[in-house]
């Protein structure tokens, strides 16, 4: 199997199952929560975690409504970086393949909400009390949860590889600058 073959694979593999999952979810939510309304998940913990059904027209968590023409530009700037990234993302590394697989499934199930309705279905509601009062994070879905998760581990992973393959030069140089390595 080429490299080229199997960097693909991974990448796609993971992108087909996040986009599926991401479908599946909002076909669901769809069918089983009216517009603009809650479905309780866990008695008792609704003010903290439900499911709705809200139609998102922004951009990203309900900024900037109405401006489709900018999201579908940031769908095209990540696929150009997926593109590009891809040409140095490293055989022997299955995790950085795996992130950036679900950046692509979710780019891909946000912009066929885009395509079909002119808004993404975000369904998942997560309040934290604060000062006395319920303070809610925008509504998500599978797609947001996993672009998101993808890049935050992707920076991650490519700060720690990048530190672990910086110290592991540095211990190369050193003992190749030993006296025992020069004394052939």
């Amino acid at each position: 199997m080429n490299r080229y073959y199997r960097k693909s694979s991974v990448i796609l593999g993971t992108a087909i199952l996040v986009y599926i999952l991401d479908r599946l979810s909002k076909v669901w939510v769809e069918t089983h929560i009216p517009l603009d309304g809650r479905l309780t998940i866990i008695p008792g913990l609704t003010r903290y975690i439900s499911l709705t059904h809200w139609q998102n027209q922004g951009v990203a968590f309900g900024l900037m409504p109405g401006h489709n023409l900018l999201w579908l530009l940031i769908i095209a700037v990540l696929f150009l970086a997926i593109y590009l990234y891809l040409q140095f993302l490293p055989l022997e590394h299955t995790i950085p393949q795996i992130l950036v697989g679900m950046q692509l499934g979710g780019a891909l199930g946000n912009l066929t909400d885009r395509y079909l309705h002119g808004a993404v279905t975000d369904f998942v509601l997560i309040g934290v009390p604060w000062q006395a009062r319920m303070h809610y994070w925008p509504a998500f879905n599978v797609a947001d949860a996993s672009i998101s998760t993808g890049v935050v581990l992707l920076i991650i992973y490519l700060v720690w590889f990048d530190s672990h393959n910086e110290k592991e030069n540095k211990a190369v140089t050193a003992s190749n600058l030993s006296p025992e390595s020069n004394s052939h």
